[in-house]
């Protein structure tokens, strides 16, 4: 039955890809390059008022290369166009023994410029990984309206929840109005301490 399997894949990379991306690679942490602080620099500077956990090497390197990630098996996977890192998605294992059922979230995405077809593409990737690796379920939570509308197309399951799943308190008074905006946040898993 491996020839199937092949053809299915196959399919879904056309179906969801719609241009020829130079390069995609797997990373561990240990394997991040300096790239990643020029992808970070510039995305700073192309979205100065977006609320952004600090995401340079050294910040995503230690947050998942200490002793209470082990078990969540981070892994990264980077897309370059025309020669230059364009984003990333990154996973990690959230398996539920009670159930037996192997589970992998994605943890953080980024895309620069928002390009619905970079987010599409590393969705896919990430799907692919997935499958080869026998998991169930890929789940993903949070994220703005940028990246869920460009998943749209692929047709994912929706669970709404009946609770928030992000909390947060504005110490500073000023910031109450500003963070009901919902343009100016990038909330996912990855921010807080949801990836420990």
């Amino acid at each position: 039955m491996v020839g199937p399997l092949i053809s299915l894949e196959m399919f879904l990379r056309r179906r969801w890809s719609n241009y020829s991306i130079e390069e995609i690679h797997t990373l561990s942490p240990a394997d991040l390059t300096d790239e990643m602080d020029e992808l970070w620099s510039k995305i700073q500077k192309k979205y100065p008022f977006r609320l952004l956990s600090y995401r340079d090497r050294e910040a995503l390197a230690w947050q998942f290369s200490n002793d209470s990630t082990e078990t969540q098996e981070p892994v990264f996977i980077t897309l370059r166009k025309e020669g230059m890192l364009t984003g990333y998605v990154i996973m990690t294992r959230a398996d539920s023994p009670k159930y037996d059922l192997k589970r992998m979230k994605i943890t953080d995405l980024i895309s620069y410029d928002d390009d619905p077809e970079v987010i599409r593409s590393l969705i896919k990737e990430a799907f692919v990984y997935s499958k080869q690796n026998k998991i169930a379920i890929l789940q993903m939570v949070g994220f703005p309206s940028t990246v869920r509308s460009a998943l749209k197309p692929l047709h994912p399951f929706i669970h709404a929840l009946s609770y928030y799943p992000f909390w947060y308190y504005a110490v500073n008074p000023d910031l109450k109005d500003e963070l009901q905006i919902e343009s100016i946040w990038y909330a996912s898993t990855f921010d807080g301490d949801s990836t420990f």
